[in-house]
């Protein structure tokens, strides 16, 4: 495939990014991104970042990790949309900048 196909994408193929089209790669990406299933919630997460530890009450002042079993619609959403913006994103980065990526701790480090 050549590189300008790969540069816009498709319906069923997001855009490639290459360092020097980011600008270009953003706008189509988010396009691509906000026509998916639970698109808003996978803008939100790249913007936000992951959801919180979805948590259940104990006791009062307690708390802890709620199991995946008993999440209810819109957790479920939240977790799936994390999972999707990883899925969507990792594939079409370079791997020399996936590499510059994955030495950070958190995006903020960035």
């Amino acid at each position: 495939m050549c590189r300008e196909a790969l540069e816009i994408g498709s319906i069923n193929k997001p855009p490639v990014l290459y360092r020097e089209n980011y600008t270009q790669w953003k706008i189509r990406f988010n396009q691509y991104v906000k026509k998916q299933p639970l698109g808003l919630q996978i803008i939100n997460s790249l913007k936000n970042g992951p959801s919180q530890t979805i948590v259940s009450q104990i006791e009062e002042g307690q708390s802890s990790p709620k199991d995946p079993i008993n999440y209810i619609d819109k957790e479920r959403n939240l977790v799936e949309a994390d999972d999707l913006a990883k899925g969507l994103l990792i594939p079409n980065i370079p791997n020399d900048i996936l590499m510059n990526i994955d030495s950070y701790e958190t995006a903020k480090e960035l």
